[in-house]
C-alpha cells in the first residue's frame, strides 16, 4: 500500500476529476459518479469539483 502512496505523490494537492480518474485508473464518468454521490469528498466552485487529495486517500483507507 505504501507504493500506492508514492505513486500519487506525483499528482497536486487539490484534483480536478480529470486527474481524480486517472489518478485511479477509472473513467471520468466513473469519477464524477463517485464524487456526486459523496463518496469522495469534494468542494464544487461554479460548475467544477475540486477535490483533495487527502479525501482519494481516506476514500482508498491509505494512511496519510
Amino acid at each position: 500500500m505504501n507504493n500506492k502512496k508514492n505513486t500519487f505523490s506525483e499528482y497536486p494537492d487539490v484534483l480536478t476529476v480529470q486527474q481524480l480518474a486517472a489518478m485511479l485508473r477509472i473513467s471520468t464518468k466513473v469519477a464524477y459518479k463517485l464524487v456526486k454521490e459523496g463518496k469522495i469528498k469534494s468542494i464544487r466552485i461554479g460548475r467544477n469539483f475540486k477535490i483533495a487529495k487527502v479525501f482519494v486517500l481516506d476514500y482508498l483507507e491509505i494512511p496519510h
